[in-house]
């Protein structure tokens, strides 16, 4: 009875996970052992820490929270030097949940440089960088690609991050960029499902012994 039991449940929560009850993931590469920051809102901020290796994850919350996300802002350490990328999306009705698991690049370059970036868009041109490709900005744009753009924030002080009329009223940027690594947002299980089935699978040992 156990057995069936167990079965029925994991096939079940198997069911939930493949449909509905899947969170994202954001995962950020930058220097090793630094602070970094997922941003919601300009009061929702997350924080976390990379690894050893320089890679760290952030969760977006339940599915229907990240269902709601519409755009984020990531800032993390690159060389030394604070980086802030704004991931927007443009095409109506899009959402970080509906498009993952998808990669966007981000960026190197003097201190303050805002890079901001339609995801959905950028995701489906095929355009790519290499890391350490060099672009050339000018009057914020970049020859390569109109979906990605880039601010001058040497203006921002303080810890958070700007508002859509901040970051509107911030001078285009020119200059070079170099292209670092990618970053990406990726589907993850619900934690507690996970904890269901090995508890499931926990007491199918204890029956045992």
């Amino acid at each position: 009875m156990h057995k069936i039991y167990c079965a029925t449940l994991a096939a079940a929560l198997l069911f939930s996970l493949v449909g509905q009850a899947i969170a994202g993931i954001i995962h950020v590469t930058a220097d090793n052992n630094s602070a970094f920051q997922v941003a919601v809102s300009t009061t929702d901020i997350r924080d976390g820490t990379t690894n050893d290796a320089g890679q760290g994850t952030i969760n977006l919350g339940t599915p229907a929270e990240e269902a709601a996300i519409g755009s984020v802002w990531v800032r993390k350490v690159v060389n030394g030097k604070g980086k802030l990328t704004r991931v927007k999306l443009k095409v109506g009705g899009t959402t970080l949940a509906s498009l993952e698991p998808f990669d966007f690049p981000t960026f190197d370059g003097p201190p303050g440089v805002v890079a901001i970036l339609w995801a959905d868009t950028l995701d489906t041109s095929g355009i790519t960088f290499t890391p350490g490709q060099t672009l050339s900005v000018t009057g914020g744009t970049i020859p390569q690609t109109t979906e990605i753009t880039f601010k001058d924030g040497s203006s921002l002080v303080g810890p958070g991050v700007p508002t859509d009329s901040e970051l509107a009223a911030l001078p285009d940027y020119t200059g070079s960029v170099t292209a670092y690594a990618y970053d990406s947002v990726v589907p993850a299980p619900e934690p507690g499902a996970l904890i269901l089935l090995t508890g499931c699978g926990a007491m199918g040992l204890m029956r045992r012994r």
